[in-house]
């Protein structure tokens, strides 16, 4: 039987540092335990003086198919990181992911970048998706940065203005990192997004600018 005091000193051991003796399954099991005999979440949080963000993350291996969940549970999975990106997958998808990366198919540093194209192509087939992302690496693909600050709208939003301008099939991705943004794109989609910012009589600067707004 669990105690307070046993299941508050497993979690500070084990969601504070990168080695961690319990999978993360077991460590999710554990905040919902804490969770349950405070009576919420954030109280857990609070005691563990953590964010309910960081706890969440966790907690997402809840939304794992069976398949992922048994991964988790042997520690085939370990990282938060793609616990967290593989539960924006259905089920359905999850399980091919994994038989994928399982095959050597697919890398789970590669589920930062399909979860843009599942959201951009809902109704195609997991592994039309993979196979896009697959050819994607294969191509020329031109790189245009901006100051993440400078965003004043959802990525999704500015994903889907771009999609308008080059076509869905040119954005490869749509990323913000260390306060950097990037349009990611294929050579024709540079060449559609050139070509839509001399028909305002505005240099691509001014251009992208615009949409970020």
């Amino acid at each position: 039987m669990k105690t307070e005091t046993e299941v508050i000193g497993r979690l500070l051991a084990n969601t504070r540092r990168p080695k961690r003796a319990l999978s993360i399954f077991e460590i999710a099991e554990d905040i919902d335990w804490l969770s349950n005999h405070l009576g919420s979440l954030s109280a857990a949080a609070a005691l563990l003086s953590l964010s309910t963000s960081m706890l969440n993350q966790f907690l997402r291996v809840h939304k794992l198919s069976p398949k992922a969940q048994t991964l988790v549970k042997n520690r085939a999975i370990d990282s938060v990181s793609v616990v967290h990106n593989l539960a924006k997958f259905s089920n359905a998808d999850q399980d091919v992911i994994v038989d994928q990366i399982k095959e050597g198919q697919l890398a789970y540093a590669d589920l930062r970048l399909l979860n843009p194209l599942r959201k951009q192509l809902p109704n195609e087939p997991i592994e039309t998706l993979i196979r896009k992302l697959q050819d994607s690496k294969n191509i020329k693909v031109s790189v245009v940065q901006f100051p993440a600050e400078s965003l004043q709208r959802d990525i999704n939003e500015l994903r889907t203005e771009l999609s308008k301008i080059t076509g869905p099939s040119e954005i490869v991705d749509v990323v913000l990192e260390d306060g950097v943004g990037s349009m990611k794109l294929t050579p024709k989609g540079e060449q559609a997004l050139r070509q839509a910012a001399r028909r305002q009589h505005k240099t691509l600067r001014d251009f992208t600018y615009a949409l970020l707004q």
